[in-house]
C-alpha cells in the first residue's frame, strides 16, 4: 500500500486474472468483516470484460460499485498519480515472463 496524502488515503494496486475471480472476492470479504464501517468509502477500478460481467456481483455480495475504467487510462492515471505523489520514487516494471 502506499499512503497518498494529496487525497487522504491509501492507494492499493492488485492484478487479478478472471480465472482468480473468487480469490479476489474472499480477500475483499475479508476486509468488509474486518472494518464494514470503511466498505462504504472502498473505491473500486476495474478494466476489461470482466469488469462488465462482475459488476452487479461486486455490488450483490459485498455492497460496493464497481468503477469500469478504461485499461490504457487507468495506467496512465496511475502512474502519474505515483510520479506526482510519491517523492524520490523509483518504478520498475518487470513482465512476467521474465521472472
Amino acid at each position: 500500500p502506499t499512503r497518498c496524502t494529496a487525497f487522504g488515503g491509501t492507494l492499493r494496486f492488485l492484478s487479478f486474472e478472471i480465472q482468480h475471480i473468487e480469490v479476489l472476492f474472499d480477500l475483499l470479504r475479508q476486509g468488509c468483516l474486518a472494518s464494514p464501517e470503511q466498505v462504504s468509502r472502498w473505491r473500486i477500478y476495474a478494466t476489461g470484460g470482466g469488469s462488465f460481467k462482475y459488476g452487479a456481483r461486486f455490488w450483490r455480495e459485498l455492497g460496493v460499485h464497481l468503477r469500469k475504467s478504461d485499461e490504457m487510462e487507468t495506467l496512465v492515471s496511475g502512474v502519474r498519480c505515483l510520479v506526482e505523489n510519491v517523492p524520490d520514487a523509483c518504478f520498475t516494471y518487470l513482465p512476467p515472463d521474465s521472472a
